[in-house]
């Protein structure tokens, strides 16, 4: 990690994976943090810009995923208290195997992370994956582990 000054009221962090794995899964690139501590509506936001590319072992095919999340601090500023924190995520991201699979999410609605809950609580994440896209939507507030993922017309419940 590279911190750098605070200038002009943001922070830049520079992150680069070395030496680094997660489930015997080798990563490798980095990204860009940067840490607004007031955003246009007057709340800190992080926006994180990152490419990174995944080894598997016994195998010679590599994911590489590129991609943008910004994460607005919306309730709990300052109160010192974690579990009153929320967090709005938006956002997208694409990943590409060499073998010629690709995958995309964008998030459509807004997706809202309150700490209080260990599960997403509202939003809605759109997946594109071999010419067919699905909405996975997250409800509308309430703190369950239920999901709604929709393709074709057809939904389908996910238990997180």
């Amino acid at each position: 990690l590279e911190y750098q000054a605070i200038v002009n009221d943001s922070r830049t962090i520079m992150y680069d994976f070395q030496d680094f794995t997660y489930n015997d899964n080798g990563v490798v690139g980095g990204g860009r943090i940067v840490r607004k501590l007031t955003n246009a509506n007057g709340n800190p936001e992080s926006m994180i810009n990152e490419t990174i590319t995944v080894s598997f072992p016994n195998s010679d095919i590599t994911a590489t995923r590129e991609g943008e999340r910004i994460a607005e601090w919306v309730e709990g500023v300052g109160s010192g208290t974690w579990s009153d924190n929320v967090y709005h995520i938006n956002g997208g991201w694409t990943t590409t195997f060499t073998n010629g699979f690709e995958r995309t999410g964008e998030v459509t609605k807004t997706l809202v992370r309150r700490l209080s809950c260990i599960y997403l609580v509202e939003g809605i994440l759109e997946v594109t994956q071999d010419g067919l896209t699905g909405s996975l939507d997250f409800g509308e507030g309430a703190c369950d582990n239920v999901a709604i993922f929709t393709i074709n017309g057809s939904q389908y419940t996910v238990n997180l």
